[in-house]
């Protein structure tokens, strides 16, 4: 009996000096140190066609330990566009022993401009149907590319329902939280009028338009095309309408003169405008076609 309690002493013994010589060993060679991340003073101007390479130029790491850290760095994350075309960016670094260290900095974008709309026909349907409207706009990032697939739109009620003109708002926002909207409006018509052939078709050179403040803006020059049963004209400004095809039944161009336009754009305030175009030929019905134009700061 006495040897056994002995033993049992001596066990014990030997796992209170085992634990204190772990806690020693422990404590002499745990890495308390934690990496210094290093980022040069001021703010970073940078293009948006610049990749990670340029954003981590200059940033360096360094631990007591592990020694050189800077190819370790990582973008931990970027806040949305700020005023002034500015972003946070924060950095990240972790030593072998999992310590990890953020700093942040500002970059500011030289070059960067807003998402960009596009539409490569008019928006003019046959009432009734079901018409999704985003499928006929595009989108361009200047930092994503092409982002059209993230168009919403807002319309009002009984859209598409009966004959007229219905107000859709179109909305898009990149990576960087940029959110652009844009009005536009779309027309529904009896399904008789869009294919009987009494109604000339209006082709425009482009239907979304993009100006900045102040620029020279001639609503004419965008007119395209006019197809008059299956036959297309072009439109000139240097024939009169005695001249043109119309009046002397001969394959020639169709003068920009037969036109009324509505043209509300001043490009001294920036805004979104929409310029209407209306034609009337004999024996045909009335027909229209709208331009939206974008006048940017």
């Amino acid at each position: 009996m006495h040897r056994i309690r002995v033993t049992v002493l001596i066990l014990l013994i030997l796992s209170a000096v085992i634990f204190v010589g772990y806690r020693v060993y422990e404590s002499v060679n745990v890495d308390d140190t934690v990496p210094a991340l290093n980022i040069p003073a001021g703010e970073l101007t940078v293009s948006v066609k610049d990749g990670e390479e340029i954003l981590l130029n200059g940033v360096t790491a360094r631990d007591e330990k592990d020694g050189d850290l800077t190819d370790r760095i990582m973008i931990d994350s970027m806040s949305e566009l700020l005023e002034g075309n500015r972003r946070e960016v924060t950095y990240a670094v972790a030593d072998a022993d999992n310590h990890v260290v953020k700093a942040t900095r500002y970059i500011q974008y030289s070059d960067y401009e807003t998402p960009v709309f596009s539409l490569e026909q008019p928006l003019q349907f046959m009432v009734n149907s079901k018409v999704d409207v985003c499928q006929y706009v595009g989108v361009t990032d200047c930092l994503e590319g092409d982002i059209s697939n993230r168009v919403k739109q807002t319309y009002p009620q009984m859209f598409g329902e009966m004959t007229g003109d219905f107000p859709v708002e179109l909305q898009v926002s990149n990576e960087a939280g940029d959110t652009v909207s844009l009005p536009v409006t779309v027309s529904f018509y009896n399904s008789g009028v869009l294919t009987s052939g009494r109604r000339p078709q209006i082709n425009l050179k482009q239907y979304i338009a993009y100006i900045d403040k102040g620029e020279q803006f001639s609503a004419a020059s965008f007119l395209e095309k006019v197809a008059v049963n299956g036959i297309e004209y072009e439109v000139s400004d240097s024939l009169d309408i005695d001249e043109d095809a119309i009046s002397t039944f001969k394959e020639h161009d169709i003068s920009v003169k037969r036109f009324h336009i509505e043209n509300p754009v001043d490009t001294d305030i920036p805004g979104c405008y929409e310029v209407l175009y209306e034609l009337e030929l004999p024996d045909k019905e009335a027909t229209e076609v709208r331009l939206i134009v974008v006048v940017r700061e």
